[in-house]
């Protein structure tokens, strides 16, 4: 007889019976108890990677010359860009296709 099985049981089928319900509850028990873990990590993750990492300024011996000018620099490009594409568009020179 298997331990932990009353006596009472009865035949050996439902003596298996016995034994894989107990099996599904201990499963499920894992199987709850995993997700939990899961989910109670990638709720910390973030509080974790915020206090692990701490940011810091580098020192620096002057300024950057380009404070500022790279979205000058930026607004020039995006404009060129534009303007190509509306002469590209409104160049007409070609033939059509269909006659």
């Amino acid at each position: 007889m298997q331990a932990g099985l009353p006596q009472s049981a009865g035949s050996p089928k439902k003596q298996e019976s016995l034994i894989a319900a107990t099996h599904r509850r201990i499963s499920m028990k894992i199987r709850n108890f995993a997700l939990a873990t899961a989910a109670l990590a990638l709720a910390a993750s973030p509080a974790i990677a915020e206090a692990a990492f701490e940011r810091t300024v580098a020192p620096t011996e002057s300024e950057s010359k380009l404070t500022g000018g790279s979205s000058i620099l930026l607004a020039v490009v995006a404009a060129a860009a534009v303007i190509g594409g509306i002469i590209i568009i409104a160049d007409d020179d070609e033939e059509p296709v269909s006659a």
